[in-house]
């Protein structure tokens, strides 16, 4: 019995940094994901034709900001990873984090620009999320593919549902 125990234990030892990582990559593709919905509801209720209503902007822009956030620190606990073992996507989902990022200032500025009354030198109509997300996943989701087993990701995603 002592044995199995740990015989298991060590299994489990030798498995934990390929969980950590696999955890690490559907966080990431998580936040991604979010920070796209969030951007897209804020957006979306920004340009509606009929006025938003003063208090249903702030809470959509703090969901995007936050999912901005939380998308850098993904970056942040992946970014060696995909570094050594896919430049190419590391560089990609770089990319797309800092063109949310930039997004996000962009709008600031509008606002800014706004409050002051000053003409803003960009319209929130045109700030569009180019197609680098639609990339940067697929790109995310062929590393996911090639490097784990469905099985994997499937007790990753389980276990934060519990």
């Amino acid at each position: 019995m002592w044995s199995t125990l740990l015989g298991l234990i060590e299994r489990w030892w030798r498995e934990k940094p390929r969980l950590d990582i696999v955890r690490a990559v559907v966080r990431l593709r998580d936040a991604m994901q979010k920070c796209e919905t969030s951007y897209e509801a804020y957006r979306a209720a920004g340009l509606s034709r009929k006025q938003p209503k003063p208090h249903e902007l702030p809470p959509l822009r703090l969901a995007w900001e936050q999912n901005v956030g939380l998308l850098s620190e993904q970056v942040v606990e992946l970014g060696k990873v995909l570094e050594i073992f896919s430049p190419e996507l590391y560089r990609q989902i770089t990319d797309y984090s800092g063109d949310e990022v930039d997004t996000l200032a962009a709008d600031a500025l509008y606002k800014v620009a706004q409050s002051m009354e000053q003409p803003p030198e960009l319209d929130i109509a045109m700030i569009e999320v180019t197609d680098n997300y639609r990339t940067v996943l697929k790109e995310l989701d062929a590393f996911i593919r090639t490097n784990f087993k469905p099985e994997e990701v499937h007790a990753v995603a389980r276990s934060r549902l519990r």
